[in-house]
C-alpha cells in the first residue's frame, strides 16, 4: 500500500523525477532509474536498536545520485510487534522546506486511499514566468561593494588529510520549553527585532568567537514563492534563494544592539536579492581570484534528511 502511494507521489510531482546534469541544468525524466521505495525487514533481528541506528547513520549521510535523477529515497523498516519506521531522504536541490511538507501530506493522503491529481501548474512554468525583478540593477549594486565585502568566517577546521568523510553531517540541537520560546518571541518583538534576527545575533557572536576574522559573511536562505498561480502552494520545487549578510563583531555589543544592526543590514541587502547570494559569491571569487564555487557545495548545507 505504501509502495503504491510512493509510486503515485513520484508521478504527480515531476521534481521527484528531476535529473541534475553536470552543467547545472535539469530535466524531468519520464520514469526513475532507481526505485524510490524499499523495505527492510528487522522483525526477526535480535539487536534491532543497533540495526536501526546503523540504517539511520547510513541514510543520514548518503549522497543521492542526483545526476541520475535520484532525489528522493523512502524506506520502510519492519520491526517486531507490528511496529514500523519510515526513513525519508529528500535532496533539497529538488524541493524546499515547504515542498517537503506538501510531499509528506500528499504521501499520507495517498496511503489512505485519496485520489490526488497533479497540480495544474508546474515548477518549470514558475521558473519561466516569474518576474526577473531588478536583477541587473541589483547586480550592479553588489558589484560596487565587492571591494568592501568581507570573506567567509575563518574557522578552525580539521586538516583535509585527516578528514574521514567531508560530507558527514553532525547535528547539534537545543530544545526550548514552550514557556522559554514564548519569552524569546515576546522579548524580541518588544525590542523591535524579529525572532530570527535575535537568534542570528547569537549565531553571529558564536561564529565571531571562533573566527580569526571579526568581519565575515553569512549566507542566509530566503524562502519566497511568487503568487503566480492559484495552486502555487501545491507545487514541489526549490523556491529558495539566498542573501549575503556581512557581520562585524569587532566591537562589543549587546544581543539587542547586534540584532538591530544585523536586521538593518539584512533589510538593505534583501532589497537587492534579485541577484542571489550564490551569484554574489561567484563574483566575489572571480574578483579575488578564487576558485569558482560549486553550486551543489554551496547548497549542500540546505539538504534535508529525516529518518
Amino acid at each position: 500500500q505504501l509502495a503504491r502511494a510512493v509510486e503515485r507521489l513520484v508521478e504527480i510531482h515531476p521534481m521527484l523525477r528531476a535529473q541534475f546534469l553536470p552543467d547545472g541544468t535539469q530535466r524531468i525524466l519520464p520514469r526513475l532509474v532507481h526505485p524510490p521505495f524499499a523495505v527492510i525487514d528487522l522483525r526477526t533481528t535480535d539487536d534491532v536498536d543497533t540495526r536501526l541506528q546503523a540504517i539511520r547513520d547510513e541514510k543520514s549521510h548518503q549522497r543521492l545520485r542526483v545526476e541520475d535523477g535520484e532525489v528522493v529515497d523512502i524506506t520502510l523498516t519492519l520491526l517486531p510487534d507490528g511496529r514500523t519506521r519510515l526513513h525519508l531522504d529528500l535532496d533539497m536541490l529538488a524541493a524546499d522546506a515547504m515542498s517537503y511538507r506538501t510531499l509528506i501530506a500528499d504521501l499520507a493522503d495517498l496511503y489512505h486511499g485519496a485520489t490526488l491529481a497533479p497540480a495544474s501548474y508546474s515548477y518549470r512554468r514558475y521558473l519561466a514566468e516569474r518576474t526577473p525583478g531588478n536583477r541587473e540593477a541589483d547586480r550592479e549594486w553588489w558589484q560596487q561593494r565587492l571591494d568592501d565585502l568581507p570573506a567567509a568566517p575563518a574557522l578552525p577546521v580539521v586538516p583535509e588529510a585527516e578528514r574521514e568523510n567531508p560530507y558527514r553531517t553532525v547535528r547539534y540541537h537545543h530544545l526550548l520549553t514552550p514557556e522559554a520560546k514564548e519569552r524569546l518571541l515576546a522579548g524580541a518583538h518588544a525590542r523591535g527585532v524579529t525572532p530570527a534576527m535575535a537568534l542570528a545575533s547569537v549565531f553571529a557572536e558564536t561564529i565571531g568567537f571562533w573566527s580569526t576574522e571579526q568581519r565575515f559573511l553569512l549566507n542566509l536562505p530566503l524562502f519566497y514563492r511568487e503568487p503566480l498561480h492559484a495552486e502555487i502552494d501545491r507545487v514541489v520545487g526549490d523556491f529558495t534563494s539566498s542573501v549575503m549578510l556581512e557581520v562585524d563583531v569587532s566591537e562589543p555589543a549587546s544581543v539587542v544592539e547586534r540584532a538591530h544592526a544585523l536586521q538593518n543590514t539584512l533589510h538593505a541587502n534583501g532589497a537587492h536579492a534579485a541577484y542571489s547570494g550564490l551569484d554574489v559569491l561567484r563574483d566575489l571569487g572571480r574578483h579575488r581570484g578564487l576558485r569558482r564555487p560549486d553550486p551543489r557545495a554551496a547548497l549542500r548545507p540546505a539538504l534535508a534528511r529525516l529518518c
